[in-house]
């Protein structure tokens, strides 16, 4: 809990009362400290839309009034208004007010709050009116929000122990560490609550977080590593534009293609199939299909000779069902590995109650960029990636586990229609708009993923990973 600074990004440093942050990107305060000790990885005003996209939106840093340490305006043509962080006695409060400039249908308009990874194992009190409960920060990652419908929690330790609320309001706290984040996220309302709300132009909406000093003493706990594993797993490499060109330079190692069942869909695979044959390498595949198919049977039959292992989901929901996992396993009569689980990410294997028994390997898909574009967000979902291990064999029951696809953009949102246009195929996001972002991180992923089984690269990481062996099948 007690990490240092980590790099600074533009911005300036706030203090009150022992309290001290420094502002980020858009309207956010990053690193709320006191007296050194990390409470909170950031405070984020948030607009989403109602598939849970970014509505855009201007921050603009500007004199603070007295009495505010600092102000932000916020304009762009659909919400105006302002952010403001103000001094509490022992504490801090940021405020939002905003005005809709046009009609709005959104699933969240507020603030964010987003609780460190070190906390893992710590003590926390959350607070439901006069009841209360002490907890730790589970180790595990959980499917479902870890607190809800509360009025308050309590973190820190010893004097820097601090209440945070939402003004009032109830709110729920998420575990992101199922989308690749490091830490916890809390808002309000809670997500029951919050599901396509008409924003009328010209209406308000307001929202405030206080941070606050208790009397109540927390004591931190010795905290036991998260240790997923040994050994680097495999790689594989997710067949899309480039990789043709580029096989002759990544040595041995796998291919892996992901399909949905369109004619787009059978000819990637086919494309994917012949590199495979061409290369002398084994084909890894995820095939979402609305329901059995024969076509579907007989094409994967076709290219027995070089499939290696298959993993059928259900396109609607992403997740392996067991119909699919029988037919699955009835179509490769023991020919290739038949695998089970989801093409979204950890919250979809979580919460699906889908038994892996039958399945020889479990896999889910890992993307850095499912919450947060900015550089320093970005890298930190590193640090997530062995809590998403090491939970997703737990839930695998012994299997191994595959993250495939591993990519920094998001590929694709549970929130709306699946369609083929995700990062391996789609000109637009390949190669990454930032590239030395892109390599940075993919530079650690796979020594970031120790105890998973293999992981399959997006292309465009073919100049900064490490070179995959051939694996053998468990």
């Amino acid at each position: 809990m007690n990490a240092p600074f980590r790099s600074p990004l533009p911005g300036h440093t706030i203090s009150h009362a022992g309290f001290v942050a420094r502002t980020g990107p858009g309207a956010s305060l990053r690193e709320l400290r006191h007296h050194g000790l990390l409470l909170l990885d950031g405070i984020e005003l948030t607009i989403r839309d109602d598939h849970w996209g970014t509505i855009d939106h201007e921050a603009t840093p500007v004199e603070p009034a007295a009495g505010e340490l600092v102000r932000w305006r916020i304009g762009g043509g659909n919400a105006s208004g302002h952010v403001v962080v103000r001094g509490l006695d022992g504490g801090l409060a940021v405020e939002v007010d905003l005005v809709a400039e046009r009609h709005l249908v959104t699933c969240r308009v507020g603030l964010v709050v987003l609780h460190p990874l070190d906390q893992v194992g710590q003590p926390v009190r959350w607070w439901q009116g006069p009841s209360s409960d002490l907890v730790t920060w589970p180790a595990r990652v959980s499917p479902w929000p870890v607190f809800s419908e509360i009025d308050a929690v309590d973190v820190g330790q010893g004097d820097s122990t601090v209440r945070l609320a939402f003004g009032g309001e109830r709110f729920e706290t998420e575990d992101h560490r199922n989308w690749c984040d490091a830490g916890w996220k809390s808002y309000a309302p809670p997500l029951a609550r919050s599901q396509q709300a008409p924003w009328p132009a010209g209406t308000a909406r307001r929202a405030e977080v206080t941070v606050q000093r208790v009397d109540e003493v927390l004591q931190r706990h010795e905290q036991a590593d998260i240790n997923p594993g040994t050994g680097v797993p495999a790689t594989w490499w997710v067949v899309g534009p480039g990789t043709a060109d580029a096989l002759a330079s990544i040595g041995a190692g796998d291919l892996f293609v992901e399909v949905l069942d369109t004619a787009a869909g059978r000819q990637r695979f086919e494309q994917a199939a012949d590199l495979a044959e061409a290369s002398g390498r084994r084909l890894w595949c995820t095939l979402a299909l609305d329901a059995p198919s024969q076509a579907w049977r007989d094409l994967l039959s076709s290219r027995a000779s070089v499939l290696a292992g298959v993993c059928v989901v259900d396109r609607p929901t992403h997740g392996t069902t067991p119909v699919l996992l029988q037919w699955a396993r009835d179509t490769a009569q023991q020919r290739w590995l038949t695998g089970s689980g989801t093409r979204g990410y950890l919250a979809e294997l979580g919460r699906s109650s889908m038994p892996h028994r039958e399945a020889d390997y479990v896999q889910l898909s890992v993307a850095a960029q499912v919450h947060h574009t900015d550089p320093e967000r970005v890298l930190d979902t590193l640090r997530a990636l062995p809590h998403v291990v090491a939970t997703a064999r737990s839930i695998a029951g012994g299997r191994p586990v595959v993250l495939a696809p591993v990519s920094v953009p998001q590929r694709l949102s549970v929130h709306v229609e699946p369609d083929d246009h995700y990062a391996s195929w789609c000109e637009p996001v390949a190669p990454h708009p930032d590239p030395a972002l892109q390599r940075a991180w993919l530079t650690d992923v796979v020594g970031a993923s120790t105890g998973a089984w293999a992981v399959a690269l997006d292309p465009t990481s073919l100049d900064a990973a490490p070179r995959g062996d051939r694996m053998e099948q468990p």
